[in-house]
């Protein structure tokens, strides 16, 4: 799927690496984007499917993406966050977009695809402790600002999606208030070995589309399932701890 870049912005030093990638591969998408990997496996590259009707209106749209970006990114701070940047792009049929532009993280695995019983002891402690880091840091993001970046995300993979909002879908609200915890998130990612960092690879506005009563039920009842999770993650806590006092011989 190549994408001749029109405009950058930013990160100058992403364009000439990115402009030799003559071929995406696509490997995933959700509810609003499609993403790929470049071909010499060096980046992901994550196009929003939303339409947008000049190169005017995507440059103010990458403007916005990259602020929203740099908020999420303190509020979580560099330990947490990767580097992200917006390009605008025209596909195949010349229509302008936005394409986020990230390093590919080689061994990453989502947290929803962990097997958190075949985690060793560091391993498993130390991203517990990374998640209450993340917890604490996005409820002061809430706490300021009125929004958090979405911890959470949608189940990503190749299937159509409905073309209404996910809270239409009683399969995804079920999701949303019950199976999709923290630890089963689809945003963080556990990167490999030796640094192991918990980090958020997603940084746009969940529900930035819909009504601004939607979203503030949206980031409320977030918020308030932060409580949920802070709480498994130190039932898991003292779980471990019961474990390294008892070993099994």
């Amino acid at each position: 799927m190549p994408m001749p870049i029109t405009n950058q912005n930013m990160d100058s030093a992403t364009i000439p690496a990115l402009a030799g990638a003559d071929a995406l591969q696509h490997i995933g998408g959700g509810f609003e984007t499609d993403v790929y990997r470049t071909t010499d496996g060096r980046f992901v590259v994550k196009r929003k499917r939303e339409a947008l009707p000049s190169t005017d209106a995507a440059r103010r749209e990458a403007r916005r993406m990259q602020r929203l970006t740099r908020q999420f990114s303190a509020c979580l701070g560099p330990e947490h966050t990767i580097a992200t940047t917006y390009i605008v792009a025209g596909d195949a049929q010349g229509r302008p977009g936005v394409l986020a532009i990230q390093p590919w993280l080689a061994g990453a695995q989502p947290l929803d695809t962990l097997r958190y019983a075949e985690l060793d002891h560091a391993t498993h402690l130390r991203l517990l402790h990374h998640l209450l880091v993340i917890i604490a840091r996005a409820r002061r993001c809430y706490r300021a600002h009125g929004i958090m970046p979405d911890l959470y995300g949608l189940p990503g993979g190749t299937a159509a999606w409905p073309s209404r909002a996910p809270h239409h879908s009683p399969r995804l609200v079920w999701d949303f208030l019950v199976r999709r915890t923290l630890l089963r998130s689809h945003n963080l990612l556990l990167t490999a070995a030796p640094q192991q960092r918990v980090v958020l690879v997603d940084y746009d506005l969940a529900y930035r589309q819909y009504a601004p009563w939607l979203r503030r039920l949206y980031f409320t009842t977030r918020f308030l399932l932060l409580w949920r999770d802070r709480w498994l993650i130190a039932r898991r806590l003292r779980a471990l701890a019961a474990a390294a006092d008892h070993p099994r011989r």
